[in-house]
């Protein structure tokens, strides 16, 4: 992640020198999850791999590099992909909170007190057209056309 980062000093350090955490953050989780919920005939999609790393960084390469302002925007970017990835597979609230608990103590670990006030439960999304669309093929789209597509934070849906 940190290599995918601009060196031109439009990203913070803070943000660059957290990048630099994320693999190996993930990788912790990747092994705390598949070891806790193996696949069972009941839960047969129990098979988490590398590729769920893949999609995680994939969630992560979709914000913005220009716009991550903070390393706890960073934090909570990574929550929100870990969820995405793993927990959103898991059947049950038990597991789902459990792995909630497991990706923020990794968060914890890796950066202790300036993690504190990062949380699970942010949301970056994209709500807007992947095309820009106008009513009129002859009028100019509004300025902020060229956004769209745009991965943004948000508190809630």
């Amino acid at each position: 992640v940190a290599a995918a980062l601009p060196n031109d000093g439009s990203v913070p350090a803070a943000v660059a020198t957290a990048a630099r955490k994320l693999t190996g953050m993930s990788v912790q989780l990747l092994e705390q999850v598949s070891s806790r919920c193996m696949a069972t005939p009941d839960a047969p999609h129990y098979v988490f791999n590398i590729r769920d790393l893949c999609r995680l960084f994939q969630g992560i390469f979709l914000f913005p590099k220009e716009a991550m302002a903070t390393r706890s925007e960073l934090l909570a970017l990574w929550l929100h992909e870990s969820q995405r990835v793993f927990a959103d597979r898991l059947m049950t609230t038990e597991e789902k909170l459990w792995c909630d608990k497991a990706a923020k103590s990794i968060v914890d670990k890796a950066f202790g007190k300036d993690a504190a006030g990062v949380q699970p439960g942010s949301y970056f999304v994209s709500l807007r057209p992947s095309k820009p669309t106008h009513e009129s093929a002859h009028e100019e789209c509004p300025p902020d056309a060229a956004r769209v597509g745009v991965y943004e934070p948000m508190a809630s849906i």
